[in-house]
């Protein structure tokens, strides 16, 4: 066995796992090899007999939370029963543990899937649950900061030069001017490998592209959807369109080789959603219409994915959401100022009841104590007046509290409290004066 194995120390100064009898014995059974590098342990890829490419996307899973002290021996045949394997790899600690956790590459998309059915939470050991789940092979990085002048080609030769495995670049034009993009795109390299070993070398920061320091970082990975999902599909999704394209003109273009066929449009700026009655008449625009001319702006149409289709579902709940909030804003408004003025009108009609009271109780006292002075001494008149002065502010204090809890109760604490402190002072000043007028009526009787 290639790499590490057995109980004692490797040439390369690792420590072999403990099991490589039956780890020989696998391979003996299987045909397959095994080879330990950069921290991981390969078994299989290709398999014994293979002729062709690996398998296409989609056809890896991940497992975690696998026991430290397992090994392919154990792992290889608990995997292999959703389908054949094209390589297991088992990631490894420099002391011979696994690292708990490894990557199955099956032969066919349909054994992955298999295998995610089967053996997702599945006891591997006593009490030991493991966890299965896709592995997305990213190889698509993302390029930030770039001239908004340089094209497709100019971008492409220049990642070709400092970077190895690019196959494509996809940039996207600006909305508002075709002619430059929109200061980013994305680099497809032939390999995950390939992909990580240029963002390792693009990442610090540091690095310029015509005098520009450029962002790398990995791009979102395109999920894989099944052939299934795909195959029921109707809605075309379409980029690169010029901002003033309607939604009529898109209709006209994508059902003019079969008028009628086209359900309903919806544009977003600059790309947009083109929904047909069967997937038939969908395939067909889609052949017919990609890469064509409209309104000066050659379009790019794909089928489009639940994922993309998303965009068009947050798009339409995030107007309703704004609407909403409009609406709420304009009610809580309107809500606000006709309190305010009911608040002020209360208020207006609380301070003139008072004055007018406190008016009436002068008069009131002023009768009384010139009708009662005549038998009276002078210092009884002024202990009647007081008095009759008190219970009347009392009786206004009463009035004035009962209008406002009426009309407002919310501010009828504040209310009352200003009307009184006005009307006390109001009473205890005319008070003041009613005292002194009969004092003097009185001294002259």
């Amino acid at each position: 066995m290639d790499g590490d194995g057995g109980s004692v120390t490797g040439d390369d100064g690792r420590t072999e796992s403990p099991n490589e009898a039956a780890l020989l014995a696998l391979m003996e059974t299987t045909g397959y090899s095994m080879v330990q590098e950069n921290g991981q342990r390969k078994f299989g890829g290709p398999p014994p007999g293979w002729d062709g490419p690996p398998p296409p996307r989609g056809c890896e899973v991940f497992v975690g939370k696998i026991p430290r002290d397992m090994y392919e021996d154990e792992l290889v045949p608990v995997f292999e029963r959703a389908g054949r394997i094209y390589e297991f790899r088992l990631m490894m600690e420099f002391s011979g543990e696994n690292r708990g956790y490894a990557f199955v590459m099956y032969t066919t998309r349909e054994a992955a899937q298999r295998s995610i059915h089967l053996l997702d939470n599945h006891e591997i050991r006593p009490g030991k649950f493991i966890g299965v789940c896709v592995s997305l092979d990213n190889c698509r990085l993302f390029i930030g900061s770039i001239p908004k002048d340089k094209t497709k080609e100019e971008i492409l030769v220049e990642m070709r030069k400092v970077t190895e495995g690019v196959v494509d670049v996809i940039v996207y034009p600006s909305a508002t001017d075709k002619t430059k993009n929109r200061g980013f795109a994305f680099v497809e390299y032939d390999s995950h490998k390939a992909a990580a070993m240029a963002r390792r070398k693009l990442i610090p920061g540091t690095f310029q592209l015509w005098g520009h320091t450029i962002q790398v970082d990995w791009a979102e990975p395109e999920k894989d959807v099944d052939e299934e999902t795909m195959l029921r599909v109707r809605v075309l999704y379409v980029r690169n369109l010029m901002m003033t394209t309607t939604e009529e003109t898109l209709r006209q273009e994508f059902s003019r080789f079969k008028p009628g066929t086209v359900e309903r449009v919806k544009k977003l700026t600059d790309y947009a959603f083109v929904h047909y009655h069967s997937r038939e008449d969908a395939v067909t625009a889609l052949h017919l219409m990609n890469g064509a001319l409209i309104d000066g702006a050659t379009i790019e149409v794909t089928l489009a994915k639940p994922d993309i289709l998303l965009i068009l579902l947050v798009a339409a709940v995030t107007v309703a959401a704004v609407t909403v909030a409009a609406v709420t804003v304009v009610t809580v408004v309107t809500v606000a100022a006709v309190t305010v003025a009911a608040v002020t009108v209360v208020t207006v009609a609380v301070v003139t009841v008072a004055a007018v009271t406190v008016a009436a109780v002068t008069v009131t006292v002023v009768t009384v104590t010139a009708v009662t002075v005549a038998a009276v001494t002078v210092t009884v008149v002024t202990v009647a007046v007081v008095t009759v002065a008190v219970v009347t502010v009392a009786a206004v204090t009463v009035t004035v509290v009962t209008v406002a809890a009426v009309t407002v109760v919310t501010v009828a604490v504040v209310t009352v409290a200003v009307v009184t402190v006005a009307v006390v002072t109001v009473a205890a000043v005319t008070v003041a004066a009613v005292t002194v007028t009969v004092v003097t009526v009185a001294a002259v009787t």
